[in-house]
């Protein structure tokens, strides 16, 4: 029997070509072959081979996926890779350029002329309290300068402003007596004691004055806490 797809000759019982694996069919005459014996075997073959052209078509596809797949991962890596070796050598250059302007900076700082600071003179008419001291009597100074003249007063103001506790430092009690004794003589109290009567009786704004009492009611808001303050120093 020979082989119609490759002519191979092969024994009249074979039923496929050992060489092409075409199915042999059975010549019942000249012209006719007979398939009724050879059909289920036909048949097979074509599905054998429609089944391995199937398998061999997704072989071929997921293979192809594959690539594809390995493909876009170099890719990613080879990016990643570059970004990797762009982003350190651009900070490089970042912190290079920063040092630079700081240095410069620094520089420009240094070359600038020095200002000098000027400090204000301690102003002596505030004391450590910020109390305004250019408005205060320190009897102490007034009581030695004005004691002997006539004109003069031991403490101006006695009878117009407070008196400060400090102001009175330094005093005696014989100093405190007169200049506590003098808010009184200012109105003209006529005292009982000599001292006093001959001291500030020697005194040109003294005007004697009986009427005048040495009761503090009688005396202004000022003359009348000055009072007060005094006696509770001596």
């Amino acid at each position: 029997m020979k082989c119609s797809r490759c002519g191979n000759i092969m024994p009249n019982d074979a039923k496929y070509c050992d060489r092409c694996g075409e199915p042999l069919r059975k010549r019942t005459s000249r012209y006719e072959y007979d398939y009724d014996d050879d059909y289920d075997d036909d048949y097979e073959y074509e599905l054998r081979r429609n089944i391995a052209h199937k398998e061999s078509s997704k072989s071929g596809k997921f293979g192809s996926a594959i690539l594809i797949f390995l493909t876009v991962v170099a890719v990613c890596v080879t990016v990643l890779l570059a970004l990797n070796m762009y982003l350190p050598s651009k900070n490089k250059v970042d912190n290079t350029s920063n040092v630079a302007n700081n240095q410069q900076q620094q520089q420009q700082v240094q070359n600038q002329p020095k200002q000098s600071v000027q400090q204000d003179e301690p102003d002596d008419s505030y004391d450590a309290t910020g109390r305004d001291l250019s408005n205060y009597y320190y009897a102490v100074d007034y009581y030695s300068s004005n004691y002997n003249d006539s004109n003069a007063y031991l403490f101006p103001g006695s009878d117009s402003a407070y008196i400060d506790p400090e102001e009175l430092s330094g005093c005696t009690d014989s100093q405190l007596a007169y200049i506590r004794n003098e808010i009184f003589a200012r109105h003209g109290y006529i005292f009982k004691t000599d001292k006093y009567n001959n001291y500030f009786g020697s005194k040109s704004w003294y005007h004697p004055n009986s009427y005048a009492t040495d009761n503090v009611n009688d005396l202004n808001a000022y003359e009348k806490y000055n009072v007060e303050l005094i006696k509770s120093l001596e």
